[in-house]
């Protein structure tokens, strides 16, 4: 799994379905945005930092949690996701990997 969690294996997702089951229900995400952050001066780099932006339905919101998330492409990953607010008519999840 740790080749999975790097920034271009995320790339070739983009705009592709992920889903998760909360509480007996499974919820859509669709990844939308893939982004390189600077890296700490003082941490030495293990991999690229990124982040990683998703649009969800507005109802229900999933608290900042740890999910499962499942993509035909990268499979099953478990990924730490803080809820961003409303876009529209969507909600926005971030995932950061440093």
């Amino acid at each position: 799994m740790p080749d999975m969690l790097k920034m271009d294996a995320f790339e070739a997702c983009l705009h592709q379905q992920f889903t998760c089951d909360v509480e007996a229900t499974s919820l859509a995400l669709e990844l939308i945005e893939v982004v390189a952050l600077p890296p700490k001066e003082s941490e030495e780099v293990r991999r690229e930092p990124f982040s990683l932006l998703f649009l969800g339905p507005t109802e229900p919101i999933l608290a900042q949690q740890t999910v499962q998330l499942k993509n035909d492409q990268l499979g099953e990953l478990l990924i730490f996701l803080v809820p961003l607010g409303p876009k529209g008519e969507a909600m926005q999840y971030e995932a950061v990997f440093t």
